[in-house]
């Protein structure tokens, strides 16, 4: 009896086997269909598997023949299911934030590209820190347009309710917002492609120092928590008089938020910038690469090492 069990086993293992072999031999199958752009029979082929196979890569690859075969809502849950079984499929979580890309999605788009960033190959990620970095602009730039629509919208109604009644309109109180933006300087020494900084009509100029201090010294009562951004389209450590304007906010109990594209930091800014405990610095730094800095009109990328 244990012998006959033991074949049983055997019997059996060898049938699972044959399964794999089967299941494994359809996936090229239909990988080969996507390759050669016959996408609608990889699509067939993967979804029959998917009856009897119910794996993260598998879910990923029907829903990229789906995506292409212009099926986006089957493509989005396709590539969903592959993230419900794997949370860590970065081809997966690029592939998704793509495709709501496509759609004009690109806040939903955002937390998967910057998951994906760090789980794709060297050739992939640049890609993926690319489209990231255009959503993320794209988000802020719709941000700031909806916020100012909205505040004119809410204007109109209020001198449209205002004209309409026989008493004083009631003074209605916004609420302050969280934070401040500061463009010191419209200049920048770097043209990113993703940045519209070079498209834009404006004269390049530096921002009038009374124009500046007037603004800084209304902050606290302007802003919910005394938080200022110093960085719009033009890099901050252009303007001479930036380290004046962050003394002011520091005699102000105003945190310094410094954006900074990191090619102006040298000793001498490094030193200053440390010595004020109000400053908070980010570095936006959107390649690695001497050459593909070199893109974006700088020589060089800055070493800290040096």
């Amino acid at each position: 009896m244990p012998r006959a069990r033991e074949q049983t086993q055997e019997v059996a293992a060898l049938g699972l086997a044959a399964e794999a072999a089967l299941a494994h031999s359809k996936v090229q199958i239909g990988l080969e269909f996507f390759k050669h752009g016959d996408y609608q029979k990889a699509s067939d082929t993967l979804v029959e598997l998917l009856q009897v196979t119910d794996t993260t890569d598998l879910w990923n690859d029907w829903a990229a023949a789906e995506a292409t075969c212009g099926r986006t809502d089957e493509a989005e849950a396709g590539f969903r299911r592959a993230l419900a079984l794997d949370a860590n499929n970065g081809e997966a979580s690029a592939n998704l934030g793509v495709l709501l890309v496509s759609l004009d999605r690109a806040g939903e788009a955002i937390p998967l590209l910057a998951q994906a960033a760090g789980r794709v190959d060297e050739r992939k990620r640049v890609k993926v820190v690319q489209l990231l970095a255009a959503c993320s602009h794209k988000v802020s730039s719709e941000a700031v347009n909806q916020a100012a629509s909205a505040f004119r919208d809410l204007a109109t109604t209020l001198n449209v309710n205002q004209r309409q009644r026989s008493v004083p309109a009631t003074q209605i109180e916004l609420p302050k917002p969280n934070l401040l933006l500061f463009e010191g300087t419209s200049h920048c020494n770097m043209h990113c492609f993703f940045c519209p900084s070079d498209d834009t009509a404006r004269k390049k100029q530096h921002i009038s120092h009374e124009e500046a201090v007037k603004f800084l010294e209304a902050a606290p009562e302007l802003a919910s928590n005394g938080k200022i951004l110093f960085n719009v389209l033009g890099e901050p450590l252009l303007n001479p008089r930036l380290f004046d304007y962050i003394e002011l906010c520091e005699k102000l109990g105003i945190r310094a938020f410094l954006v900074t594209n990191v090619t102006l930091l040298n000793d001498k800014n490094l030193r200053r910038i440390f010595s004020h405990p109000n400053i908070y610095l980010f570095l936006s730094v959107h390649t690695l690469t001497d050459a593909s800095f070199a893109d974006r009109g700088y020589p060089k990328i800055k070493s800290f090492a040096e």
